[in-house]
Parts: C-alpha cells; sequence; structure tokens
C-alpha cells in the first residue's frame, strides 16, 4: 500500500500530541488511532499553543480503533509503515486495577501482534521509568531489573509487562525502539497526567511531600524516540530523564509559574494515612472515585533517581531544563 506512514496510538496524551506535532511538522504522512468517543479539541489546542496556524492539524489522518479490541486494529494498521505506541492508562487507583492491565498490557499485546501480521518496520514504544526496577542506593538506569511484583504499584506491573511484550516482539522479528520517561511536562489535558499536577498547584494546594522523581519535557521524549527511529537504533531502551527533583521543588516551580502560592506544609506519613483513610471512608459513602490512593501516597513518599548517561553519550543529546518546560506548559494552562 503506497499510502502507508506513521501510525500513533495513544495521540490524545501529552506525549502523542507532541508526536503527532513532531512527525506532521517533518512533512511524515501521519495516522491517529482514536476510539469513537475521544475527544481530539486537546489536541488541536496543543498544536495551536505550539504556533501551528491550522495546517499540521488538518494533516493529522484520524483512525478509529481500540487498542483493546484486536481486530479493530488490523484495518487501521494497513495504513502503517511504522508505529509509535504511546498509549496507556495512567492510574494508582487500585479499583482501576482490571482496565490498567487491559489497556496497558493486553493492549501492548494486541499492538504487538498487529504489527507482527501487517508487516510493519518497526515500532516505537512509549514505556515508563515506572516499568524499572528499584534500588536502594544510586541512580536507576536500564540495567536496573525488575525485582519484584511485591510493593509495586498496578499500574508500574502493567508498564513493566507491557514493555516484555514489546521485547517478545522483538523475539519475533519486530524491529523496537525502546524509551522511558519519567513524569513528563508538557501542555495537554489537565485532568490528566503530569496535568493534574498543574490543576491542583492553580486550585490551592497546600501540601507537599517529601519524596523525588525525575522529570523531562514532552518534547525530548519526542525528539528522542524520533531520532532512535531515525538513526534505526533498535533492540535497546534508552531512560529518558530531564533533571532528578524534589516534589517539593517541583511543585513550588509550578506555583511560581502559575502565578499562585506554592505549598509551604510538610504531609508526614501519619499525616498522609490519615488522609488515606478519611478519603477511602469518604469514597465509599459517596459511592464514587478516591481521589487518594495507597499506591499514590507510596509513590509521593518514595525518594528516587533516575540516570540519563546512556542517552546523554551515545546520542549526545541535551535536555531542555525542567523550568523551561513547566515556565511554557503553565502558559499554556494559564491561557
Amino acid at each position: 500500500m503506497d499510502n502507508r506512514g506513521v501510525l500513533v496510538t495513544g495521540g490524545t496524551g501529552i506525549v502523542g500530541a507532541r508526536l503527532l506535532f513532531d512527525l506532521a511538522s517533518r512533512g511524515e504522512r501521519v495516522y491517529a488511532l482514536k476510539r469513537p468517543q475521544s475527544d481530539i479539541q486537546t489536541v488541536s489546542n496543543v498544536f495551536r499553543f505550539l504556533q501551528d496556524d491550522g495546517q499540521l492539524f488538518e494533516r493529522i489522518e484520524w483512525l478509529e480503533g481500540d487498542i483493546t479490541e484486536y481486530f479493530s486494529l488490523e484495518d487501521a494498521f494497513q495504513y502503517a509503515k511504522s508505529v509509535i505506541h504511546a498509549a496507556a492508562l495512567v492510574s494508582f487507583n487500585r479499583k482501576d486495577r482490571t482496565r490498567i492491565f487491559k489497556v496497558n498490557v493486553k493492549g501492548t499485546e494486541n499492538v504487538v501482534n498487529a504489527c507482527l501480521k501487517s508487516g510493519v518496520e518497526v515500532l516505537g514504544y512509549v514505556s515508563s521509568t515506572a516499568a524499572l526496577g528499584v534500588k536502594k542506593e544510586g541512580d536507576i538506569d536500564e540495567e536496573t531489573k525488575w525485582n519484584t511484583d511485591r510493593g509495586a504499584s498496578y499500574y508500574s506491573i502493567s508498564k513493566h509487562y507491557a514493555e516484555r511484550e514489546v521485547w517478545r516482539g522483538h523475539s519475533e522479528g519486530l524491529d523496537i525502539a525502546v524509551v522511558n520517561p519519567c513524569i513528563v511536562v508538557g501542555p495537554g489535558n489537565w485532568n490528566r497526567s503530569s496535568g493534574t499536577l498543574f490543576k491542583k498547584v492553580k486550585e490551592g494546594l497546600n501540601y507537599y511531600t517529601e519524596g523525588s522523581n525525575a522529570f523531562v519535557a514532552v518534547e525530548d521524549v519526542s525528539a528522542i524516540l524520533l531520532e532512535l527511529l531515525d538513526r534505526k537504533v533498535y533492540g535497546q531502551r534508552y531512560l529518558t530523564i530531564g533533571e532528578n527533583m524534589s516534589y517539593k521543588d517541583f511543585l513550588q516551580l509550578v506555583a511560581s509559574e502559575m502565578k499562585v502560592n506554592g505549598a509551604k506544609k510538610k504531609a508526614g506519613k501519619n499525616l498522609l494515612k490519615l488522609a488515606w483513610l478519611a478519603e477511602s471512608l469518604r469514597s465509599t459513602i459517596m459511592n464514587d472515585e478516591s481521589r487518594l490512593t495507597l499506591d499514590s501516597l507510596k509513590s509521593a513518599v518514595l525518594k528516587r533517581s533516575y540516570s540519563n548517561q546512556k542517552i546523554t553519550e551515545e546520542l549526545g543529546f541535551s535536555f531542555t531544563p525542567i523550568v523551561e518546560a513547566v515556565e511554557r506548559t503553565a502558559k499554556y494552562y494559564r491561557d
């Protein structure tokens, strides 16, 4: 089929929208998979924020499909010379366990199988640092082994086994390029992913936790994955880490750029446990989703740091300072 191009899943997410913009800017023929009920207005807003006059967005060819339903992928993947799989469900709510595994693991299995059957030449996969193991000391890197499912969040477990599906595809002859971003900072829907941090700060977040994590600008994740595909650097994974930073410092940075007062009170473990119990009781009585989960609390107090040595040495990549990424993202949400 001579009209084949790059097909992107998860195009309505932060990373997916940036990938669509960058691919369209390069003149690629771009297809984006979306579910029938998906709202693409946020993607249009992101394109407009990135100085698109509408012409680039109009170049995106939207195809309907659902990664959790294999047969819905077969027709769409006929148009794919290469596939970038960026779709994932991010949730730390244990009530979402079944859905998390269905989307992240089964969905990735379906994408890999559709690639193999449709003759897709290469699969670019947006994994996560959550798919890696942990270390008691030192920075986590590409060689850090998965330790155990015990104690890990359902989201982490799902991303680990999803990435294993990608490596399974590689063993069956599919060329792959894998990136493992940390917390991705960029414009999008502020009810999803890192956008929720900007929203909570804007609404008056009073407490910070003692944990730390790594952050990266969305444009860096997109640029690195596309460069790996351009250079045909296949069969490897690369951590995409901009900066390691405490949650306190990151939230203060967001508050400064959102023009609001930052969190000044530290939430210790006992206070967090009390808050979790209260929220669990509230959600049970009101029969709605808990806004504070045990997995999210565990994540908030963990102190983790990651290494970007491999990508900086092998590709010579220079990461965007997080202060710049936060500044641009805050401007998007403010405007």
